[in-house]
Formats: C-alpha cells, structure tokens, sequence
C-alpha cells in the first residue's frame, strides 16, 4: 500500500499474511484456492484414528504416486496406537486429493491438525495462500487476512 501524506510523505506498507486473524470457514472444495494443483507445497501435520496399516498405507500411496516421477518433499507417517500421525514437508501434491483422502481413511470425527498450501515454482501473491484446519471431524479452511492492525510498516 502506498498513502502520500500531506506534505509530500509517503508511505509504504507490504502485506503480512496473518492466519490467526482470520475467519474459519466449512471447506467447499477446489473452490477454495485457485493455484493449480501441480503446485500446491503442503507443510503441516494432521491425525487421525483408523484402520493404521491400510489408511498410512493409502495416504503414502498417493504421496508418493501423485503427479510423476520426481515428488518433491516428505511424507511420513507415524502410528502410535490406534492414532497415525502425518507430518507433511514441502510436499508437492493435490490438498484437494489429500483432504478427499484422509476422510476416506479417518474414523469419523477423529482428523485432527492440519496444513498450510503455498505453491512451488512460482511466486504467489499472499493472498493465495491457504490453511486447511480438521478439528473434531470438521474440515475447515482459512484465507489469509493481509492488512491488519498488527502489521508494521
């Protein structure tokens, strides 16, 4: 943002995307962020209750086949008990085949934590940007406020 002031001053503001000042809302589906999914990079942790052997082993699969030959970033998954733990690096792949995925895999109610979805290969505008949040089974989502009252010149 630019703002002259009286007097011939100018001031200059960038954006600070801010999450914490943000609304959540129900996710809607590929609606939710125009970035083409060839380069979304997720980075985040998500868990879940469920069959462990055969939901980890479905969640890796499609990490690990999605879009080519090079994946980029890191999938693992960790299951203590009944409970998998994703924890999702730089990870090159689809939020929207992810989040279809793990309510496939999830016990119901059970998806807890979440991602944040920025893009590789490209600069993207903050706004952009996208925070998918599963709390006591809902899956949510958050757009970036840019301009708040925290943000410094």
């Amino acid at each position: 943002r630019l703002n002259v002031q009286k007097g011939g001053g100018l001031e200059l503001q960038w954006a600070h995307p801010d999450f914490a000042a943000s609304i959540k809302h129900a996710y809607e589906g590929r609606s939710e962020t125009a970035l083409d999914p060839h380069y979304h990079r997720l980075d985040g942790r998500v868990s879940f209750k469920g069959v462990q052997e055969a939901a980890a082993a479905r969640v890796l699969e499609l990490a690990d086949t999605w879009e080519g030959l090079y994946p980029e970033g890191e999938c693992t998954i960790i299951a203590e008990g009944p409970v998998s733990t994703i924890e999702l690096k730089a990870l090159n792949l689809d939020a929207h085949l992810l989040i279809e995925r793990l309510q496939e895999v999830a016990e119901p109610g059970t998806l807890e934590g979440g991602f944040i979805v920025t893009a590789f290969g490209r600069e993207i505008r903050p706004e952009e940007s996208l925070r998918v949040i599963f709390d006591a089974g809902k899956t949510l989502v958050q757009h970036p406020v840019l301009w708040s009252d925290t943000a410094t010149a």
